[in-house]
């Protein structure tokens, strides 16, 4: 089993050590075993020899002795899986760690250092410690707890989630009732979900579906993903970052949707828009597409019956030739210019 770590800007392999053995005059009947593991890091600062100790794990005897007569490493991960598939405990260090507790009411305590933290199913808790930790929502009553740093939740999962960074207590995240403090990013599921930020400088990423995301106060990134999508940026200097025509919407109706444009403050971010050929888009042209060639951005603006209902509506053009390749409708009237988008 190969890991793959970095510390202090170096990438380090770790090498879990070889096939699991017992000889032929040992006996395994049952009770609490330890597992102990063996790991080798490589760095140009030397060769280094760690040991982590797993006690108290209860497994099948049978299940010991038929990984360690096995000519593979095969049987020994499964048999080890199998062992953090119970309430597990970890407290990890100040280097890069990840960690999958698997199933069972786990408790894993990141430390320092930038973490990847995943409970699995139960009801777990996740505590980032120190550093910009990554920490995954699944099935279960959890709680996570970024702590400091700037902590990112990742939605396990299809079905949609509704999660609202400002609320200490336990919300219906559509995962479980679960308790999110300390996060300022969140990236969502492949369901349609309702993601809301807090006073923090927030990423908000929506993913597949049809998603509704509000960064409320601070100065905010927010990414709708696939899908039709409805984006509040809220006070603060915001940015509405697409990464492809069809993340803005290849269709006018099916195209994303911005609340609270802020002329003047807010951004267009299409500066990872790729155009034909591999180029990308850099050309604003208020008066329209000029079908020379080149990848653009302009507007349009439709002043219909009603202020609720007028649009100014963005269309880019990513191979030059005339064409609507990609939408996003703003809400109201605006004259926008280069300043009001990042290419």
């Amino acid at each position: 089993m190969n890991l793959d770590a970095t510390d202090g800007g170096y990438r380090k392999t770790i090498l879990f050590g070889s096939d699991l053995g017992i000889n032929s005059n040992d006996r395994l009947n049952d009770g609490t075993v330890s597992i102990i593991a063996d790991a080798y890091s490589l760095s140009p600062n030397g060769f280094y020899r760690d040991n982590w100790i797993i006690a108290g794990v209860n497994i099948d005897a049978q299940a010991v002795t038929r990984a360690a007569n096995t000519r593979s490493i095969t049987d020994d991960t499964a048999l080890i899986r199998d062992a953090l598939s119970k309430n597990d405990k970890f407290t990890l260090g100040v280097f890069n760690d990840s960690v999958d507790g698997y199933a069972g009411n786990d408790n894993i305590n990141g430390g320092h250092g930038n973490d990847t933290l995943v409970g699995g199913v139960g009801n777990d808790t996740l505590l980032g410690g120190a550093g910009n930790d990554v920490l995954t929502l699944d099935a279960g009553n959890d709680r996570v707890l970024g702590n400091e740093g700037s902590d990112t939740l990742m939605v396990a999962g299809n079905a949609a989630v509704t999660i609202d960074l400002r609320r200490t207590d336990a919300q219906d995240t559509g995962r479980g009732f679960d308790t999110i403090r300390g996060i300022e990013n969140v990236v969502g599921a492949k369901g349609s979900d309702v993601l809301s930020g807090n006073r923090a400088m927030n990423w908000i990423e929506g993913g597949n579906g049809s998603d509704r995301l509000d960064g409320r106060a601070g100065d905010d990134r927010l990414a709708g993903g696939l899908g039709v999508d409805f984006l509040t940026g809220g006070a603060g200097r915001d940015q509405f970052i697409f990464t492809s025509a069809g993340e803005m919407g290849t269709g006018f109706r099916a195209s994303d949707f911005i609340l609270d444009f802020q002329d003047g403050r807010d951004l267009i971010n299409l500066d990872a828009v790729d155009g034909s050929v591999g180029r990308t888009v850099t050309r604003f042209n208020a008066a329209g597409f000029s079908g020379t060639g080149e990848p653009e951005v302009t507007f349009k603006k439709r002043d219909l019956a009603g202020t609720d209902n007028d649009l100014t509506v963005v269309q880019l053009d990513r191979d030059g030739d005339g064409d609507i390749d990609g939408y996003i409708r703003i809400k109201g009237l605006f004259d926008l210019t280069a300043d009001d988008f990042l290419l």
